[in-house]
């Protein structure tokens, strides 16, 4: 699920539960500092696939620019991937740039109409860009997939939509839901780890959701 969240990642060099504290952004910062320091591929396609692990690296320890710059490297080699498009737009509307993100989630609609992670993010940068009506319409025009892998990144998507409408119950259900769609657990780490959270993590009602379901770190 998380190489299509960046929303949400391919290959992490360390897995979650290989890791002392999620909270621990040194931790991160380490292993992306590990991971820039390995030498580049020659090859086309693994130098994409290395470009994209290292984005997920850099999503982690909130590296955001770096995140960025890995994306859009490897879109130098494989421009007609939708996913690097809409990958890249969440490292822009992580920044605040909004108006980039969306241009890119739209880039990744172009190549693919029916790409569901650029369909998700976009709306989110409509917010972003004061365009509340037209976002909270364009989300909630999309439908629940019927795929499972595809249904838990909608109600993870959905969690941090209304996180960012300002909407607590409908950040809540999405968590409810991308948990219960999940069984192999991986949305834990990007509930964990997404800095869009931080403003509930104080909010009783969160603290009960999310740390009695995941962990004591928020």
């Amino acid at each position: 699920m998380r190489h299509l969240l960046l929303l949400f990642a391919l290959l992490l060099p360390l897995a979650a539960a290989d890791l002392p504290r999620l909270r621990d952004d040194d931790t991160w910062r380490h292993a992306l500092e590990a991971a820039l320091a390995e030498p580049v591929p020659a090859a086309p396609d693994a130098a994409v696939a290395h470009a994209w692990r290292l984005s997920m690296v850099a999503f982690d320890a909130r590296r955001y620019d770096e995140g960025e710059a890995q994306m859009r490297r490897a879109l130098a080699v494989a421009p007609a991937v939708p996913g690097l498009h809409s990958n890249l737009s969440v490292m822009l509307g992580k920044q605040g740039r909004f108006a980039e993100a969306a241009t890119a989630a739209r880039a990744a609609l172009a190549l693919d109409p029916t790409y569901l992670h650029a369909k998700l993010v976009l709306p989110s940068w409509e917010l972003g860009l004061g365009q509340r009506e037209a976002a909270l319409a364009a989300f909630s025009a999309i439908p629940v997939p019927d795929d499972g892998q595809e249904r838990g990144l909608y109600h993870a998507a959905t969690a941090c939509f209304f996180a960012d409408a300002g909407d607590a119950k409908r950040v809540a259900q999405g968590i409810r839901d991308a948990l219960a769609a999940d069984p192999e657990q991986e949305v834990m780490t990007f509930f964990r780890r997404d800095v869009v959270f931080d403003r509930y993590r104080a909010e009783p009602w969160f603290v009960d959701l999310v740390g009695a379901t995941l962990d004591a770190a928020y």
